[in-house]
């Protein structure tokens, strides 16, 4: 007899044993923490797929703006660039909804797979209503030819500097502006699609 077998039998008897005595009251795990009393369980439901967090910083309200603009800015670029869908106004200050023509026009007639692609590197409050996103934005390489769905271009990744303002109860996107202030090189950029 093998000592996996012999381990296997102990622990399947000691489940057995631990089954047949259990009460209905929870009991101390060494840790310390409480465990659900066991009951019998019929065939188990299939659980939700749960997706890995793109960075540690998808809970701040400013990055959770700015996901919302990557994502109604790319469907803007695919509808021919109507960047003045209310949707989309709705996620950025005035001022900066005067700049989309400038962050993604060149990007008009062509494909976006997916939400604009970008990695928050770090997040810092200036304030109690804005906060500083320093990230990594895929700039070329995402967009594709409509007829091939090939990227239309190499792929390169540019540090960009990022402000969320709080406006009116609502977070915003008020600024993008490119920056040698720290580096992508090594970034490793998620490319999200639809």
């Amino acid at each position: 007899m093998s000592r996996t077998f012999v381990v296997l039998c102990a622990v399947i008897a000691s489940a057995a044993l631990v089954a047949c005595t259990s009460s209905s009251k929870p009991k101390q795990t060494p840790l310390g923490s409480t465990s659900a009393p066991s009951t019998p369980t019929s065939t188990p439901a299939p659980s939700p797929t749960t997706t890995v967090p793109l960075s540690p910083f998808e809970d701040d309200p400013a990055v959770k703006a700015l996901r919302t603009w990557a994502s109604l800015a790319a469907k803007a670029v695919n509808a021919g660039g109507r960047f003045t869908d209310p949707a989309l106004r709705q996620v950025m200050t005035p001022a900066f909804a005067k700049n989309m023509q400038y962050v993604l026009g060149t990007d008009i007639g062509l494909y976006y797979p997916g939400p604009v692609p970008f990695l928050p590197l770090s997040v810092r409050a200036v304030n109690s209503t804005v906060h500083a996103i320093q990230a990594c934005f895929v700039s070329t390489g995402f967009a594709q030819k409509p007829a091939t769905h090939k990227a239309a271009e190499p792929r390169s990744v540019v540090a960009v500097d990022v402000r969320g303002q709080l406006v009116a109860g609502v977070w915003k996107v008020s600024q993008q502006q490119a920056t040698s202030a720290f580096s992508c090189k090594t970034a490793r950029v998620a490319m999200p699609t639809w």
